[in-house]
């Protein structure tokens, strides 16, 4: 179930969430491995020395003001620096957080209360319209963040401020939000009534929401962060049937697939979820591996299945002989020169060469435009732009779009570029030149090229890859 962690860690890891999917999710694994003792003293201490250099590689995001932001600069943000507040405090049972980073990033974080009870989340591109959903899902965020941590009343009026637009909104991901901060904060009047709300919303499916702290609106992300966050506050009723959470973490388990549970975000809520309920509850579904079977002939370990399978139709069939088993999936890849069908998301790009010929010695201008469709803002936007063999970037260039402010960030790896930014304005354009160099001669096709909201990974709009020839 956790294995897509590793899938995970070859997706784009620039920022300072996307770089805590390589430490976080570990923390609850090991946990969950150590109560059944099934990881021995080497293999763990190997993942605590991976902690240990993901952690140094994390503080380097601190910025001067004492957060954290998604990319170092010169503003954290104060949502992202609640996220950090939680990981660098769960850390500390493998980790020697310095005890002064906890306290300076508490400081700051609170400093940012206003007078109302809410948090400036950030002075930048969402408080241009303070009072929407994200904000409102960015501040609850925070509040669920520091009513953990045991913060009490730092957050009174803020816990009141948001229990009043949860009930009136109804808008799920909030509800759970506010239903752990209740359970936190000892609040079990307000725990119980939202759950209740919670609880019916979930049988009667008409979960709703509207976004994450994170940015996620729809898709996977959303659905798996929400659910995450509903198990978790459910496991905090101790007289509550661990069957009734059995059925909504058999549904969660449902949602794991090749980009992990969605997000980083909902990657990291989910493992939290089930591992502590797996913890407690695994003789719920035993121990027993299931026969599986293609086209009636039978798998076994480290068996080539090649040849069981034909053109066209195949059957797989998984079977439990006593139905009480653990959980599995079936995984599958494949490669193609053909780009995929490009989903419905507000965001379209397009990747042009300037000349489709060229010879050794030259540049050659690569052109990306990407616009956003919609007239409202978009959070953090990734592109990953299939450099064809043959041609090279020039990292001084790369640094110089950082400087101008024309990216956020950007990362080279699997003969791809990947450019971030942070947020899109509505309606915006962004244009970037590239001066690639041309090396070698050929006739060469790069990756399929393609530009997606992070939070929403499973949605993207693709380009087909671009061809070059090369004279010598």
């Amino acid at each position: 179930m956790f294995d897509n962690l590793e899938q995970l860690k070859k997706e784009p890891y620039g920022c300072f969430e996307q770089l805590s999917s390589t430490v976080y999710p570990n923390i609850f694994i090991l946990d969950y491995l150590k109560s059944g003792r099934k990881i021995d003293t080497s293999t763990e201490n190997l993942v605590v020395k991976n902690m240990k250099k993901g952690f140094q590689k994390m503080l380097s995001y601190k910025n001067k003001d004492g957060g954290f932001g998604y990319f170092s600069s010169e503003e954290s943000d104060v949502a992202v620096s609640a996220f950090a507040l939680l990981e660098f405090t769960d850390l500390k049972k493998y980790v020697n957080t310095d005890a002064k980073l906890i306290q300076g990033l508490s400081s700051f974080i609170l400093s940012k209360k206003t007078g109302n009870g809410l948090f400036e989340v950030r002075k930048g591109y969402e408080l241009k319209k303070e009072y929407s959903e994200y904000f409102w899902a960015r501040n609850m965020y925070v509040v669920y963040a520091l009513a953990r941590l045991g913060f009490k009343n730092e957050i009174e009026d803020s816990f009141k401020v948001m229990m009043k637009k949860a009930l009136a909104t109804k808008d799920s991901y909030q509800l759970a939000l506010l239903a752990n901060a209740a359970a936190h904060l000892g609040k079990q009047k307000e725990y119980d009534g939202l759950m209740k709300i919670l609880d019916q919303q979930y049988e009667t499916k008409n979960v709703k929401c509207d976004i994450t702290f994170t940015g996620s609106w729809w898709g996977r992300s959303a659905e798996a962060e929400t659910l995450s966050l509903y198990i978790m506050a459910l496991q905090k009723d101790e007289n509550l049937n661990q069957l009734k959470i059995a059925e909504a973490a058999d549904q969660l388990i449902n949602f794991n697939g090749y980009y992990g549970f969605g997000s980083t975000q909902a990657t990291t809520l989910a493992v939290q979820a089930l591992s502590d309920f797996l913890s407690e509850n695994e003789k719920l579904y035993g121990t027993e591996k299931p026969v599986i079977k293609i086209n009636q002939a039978q798998a076994s370990t480290m068996m080539s299945l090649s040849s069981a399978f034909k053109s066209g139709e195949n059957t797989i069939g998984v079977h439990y002989p006593t139905q009480k088993g653990l959980p599995y999936k079936l995984e599958y890849q494949y490669h193609t020169l053909q780009a995929p069908e490009s989903k419905d998301i507000p965001l379209i790009m397009e990747t042009k060469l300037k000349s489709g010929i060229s010879k050794v010695g030259e540049t050659n201008r690569l052109t990306v435009t990407v616009k956003n469709k919609i007239n409202g803002q978009l959070p953090m936007t990734i592109a990953k732009i299939g450099i064809p063999a043959g041609l090279t970037l020039q990292n001084a260039l790369l640094k110089d779009l950082i400087d101008k402010k024309q990216i956020s960030y950007y990362e080279i790896f699997d003969n791809y570029l990947v450019l971030y930014w942070e947020h899109f304005k509505a309606e915006e354009t962004k244009t970037i030149n590239l001066d690639l160099k041309v090396e070698f001669a050929g006739t060469y096709t790069g990756k399929s090229s393609n530009v997606y909201l992070y939070y929403i990974p499973e949605a993207k709009y693709w380009n087909q890859g671009i061809t070059a020839s090369i004279e010598p």
